[in-house]
């Protein structure tokens, strides 16, 4: 602490009457004894070999859980343990038709880890008793929504039982986890379900929640299956619903019974699915004016055009609705411009329709035309051919439809030798008896 000294001298203790300051350092402290310190060490030591042993464990799951899919026996041989491990290498014994060590791993795996939905499909797949089977293959199934062999297991044995509503939900999920690999066998199986007595209507109902797998099924069940009839059942049951079936999935149908020569079936099926502003239209053919009203092909009209040719409806010239509009620019026209499947009953019909030209050579006229689909019938028709340049004008062509003629392709085409040039519109095409 700071002191005060006084200064000795002549003036009685004082140096101009002022003390002098003096600061006296503090004495050091003495350090203190220096003991080892074992508690911190003994914890650090804790914690290194906590830390290694952390690490293997990691590491020896890493190494079990990269084994276990392809070499479970190796895994096992890590971590003798791992229930996973023990359910796979089940699997592997009852490939080899080894169903005691199967059914013994697979109880191993269980005991273990009971919510194992492989080993409860090992089980079941490895016992003979019918209902414990079933039993088994339900928990896996149950536990494993998404597992190919036991799911599948499920649907074919829901079906056959005839429990419909479990069959199909059942497939909903395989289909909603395996949309590709699962849709042509879940399409085999659900065409059979649509098949018994209110089976379209169930799955109808779980089609009409438009599940991600609606489209490409129904068209892989109409182009593919074995059955369209059910295919049919199942769009008229969805017609009712909230999503009725778009054009893609009814043209798909429609399309299978038209390649099998149904085509009153087809017809029928493609009038019942149109939207009310198209069943209000009804008419031979359909959309006469070429107006894009709704509706898939056949039934509806198809166009065909290639580089330097266009055919396709467009405004008409006169600003009045839309017209069926072609154009050729030096160029090979197809073989066909434009086509519509009809259904016109036996007898002689009359085709009556507008058409403007310009610069359409006779060398390549535009023909209207009329053929039976079925190859075995034929229609005497020398066609409606126009050319030249004219404006508005009505043309009219008689056609005899022979009995046993279903159906017939109403085509526009442009016959002849050479490239064609010009321009033509179409409108207000009727045909009647």
């Amino acid at each position: 602490m700071p002191t005060t000294d006084m200064p000795v001298g002549g003036d009685g203790g004082r140096d101009g009457g002022r003390p002098i300051l003096r600061v006296v350092p503090p004495v050091a402290p003495e350090p203190p004894a220096r003991v080892f310190p074992w508690r911190d060490a003994m914890l650090a030591a804790v914690l290194v070999l906590g830390g290694l042993g952390l690490g293997g464990l990691i590491v020896q799951r890493s190494v079990a859980d990269a084994l276990t899919a392809e070499s479970p026996a190796r895994a096992l041989a890590w971590r003798p343990s791992d229930a996973e491990a023990m359910a796979r290498l089940a699997e592997r014994r009852l490939e080899r038709r080894e169903t005691g060590p199967a059914r013994r791993l697979a109880l191993a795996a269980l005991s273990r880890d009971p919510t194992s939905g492989s080993a409860f499909r090992t089980l079941a797949f490895a016992t003979n008793d019918p209902a414990r089977r079933d039993r088994l293959m339900t928990i896996a199934g149950d536990r494993m929504k998404r597992d190919i062999p036991a799911v599948s297991w499920l649907v074919a044995d829901r079906l056959k039982a005839g429990r419909l509503a479990e069959t199909i939900e059942r497939a909903d999920g395989l289909l909603r986890a395996w949309p590709v690999s699962m849709r042509g066998v879940m399409t085999t199986q659900l065409s059979r379900l649509a098949a018994q007595p209110g089976g379209a209507e169930l799955l109808a109902a779980r089609l009409d929640g438009d599940p991600p797998w609606r489209s490409a099924f129904l068209i892989n069940m109409a182009r593919s299956g074995d059955n369209p009839g059910a295919a049919m059942t199942v769009l008229t049951a969805m017609a009712k619903g909230k999503h009725p079936p778009t054009e893609t999935e009814t043209g798909a149908v429609v399309g299978r019974l038209v390649k099998d020569e149904q085509y009153l079936a087809a017809f029928l099926l493609w009038a019942q699915l149109l939207p009310p502003e198209g069943v209000a239209q009804l008419a031979d053919p359909y959309d006469g004016g070429f107006e894009g009203l709704p509706g898939p092909a056949p039934f509806n009209w198809q166009y065909f055009d290639r580089t330097g040719v266009i055919a396709e409806p467009g405004p008409a010239p006169d600003g009045e609705g839309k017209a069926l509009y072609l154009r050729f620019s030096g160029a090979v026209p197809p073989g066909i411009l434009a086509r519509q499947l009809l259904a016109l009953p036996p007898g002689r019909h009359v085709l009556i329709g507008r058409w403007k030209g310009d610069a359409i050579a006779a060398a390549r006229p535009l023909v209207w035309g009329l053929r039976c689909a079925e190859r075995n019938v034929a229609i005497v028709d020398p066609g409606v051919s126009l050319s030249g340049t004219t404006g508005w004008t009505t043309f009219t062509g008689t056609v005899e439809v022979p009995a046993g003629c279903n159906a017939q392709w109403l085509t526009l085409s442009s016959p002849g030798a050479g490239r064609a040039s010009g321009e033509a519109w179409f409108d207000d095409l009727k045909i009647t008896r």
